[in-house]
């Protein structure tokens, strides 16, 4: 966008214009960068959160496996299986059930 172009400076005081209208446009070009880095850190932001509820749904996923190999290997009809099956957060009473 060229501002001198469009309002001639022998309008607007000679040569002091183009000096401000020069100031002007970086400012505006300032400010245009900003936004496009704006949008661009929410779109960042989206993507974070997409990944990150990936790697939870993961991780929840692997618990659950982990459990039921745990309660496969600890049934919960032998006592001596007590701590094992506490150290995994097992029922102590019944099988794991989601």
């Amino acid at each position: 966008m060229v501002v001198v172009g469009v309002f001639p400076s022998v309008f607007y005081g000679g040569a002091g214009f183009s000096g401000a209208a020069l100031a002007v446009e970086d400012a505006l070009e300032a400010y245009r960068g900003s936004e496009t880095e704006s949008a661009n850190a929410d779109s960042d932001q989206v993507n974070e959160t997409t990944s990150r509820d990936k790697l939870i749904k993961t991780i929840n996923t692997r618990r659950s496996a982990t459990q039921h190999a745990a309660d496969a290997i600890w049934p919960y009809t032998d006592e001596a299986n007590a701590g094992q099956r506490k150290a995994f957060e097992l029922p102590q009473n019944r099988p794991l059930s989601l």
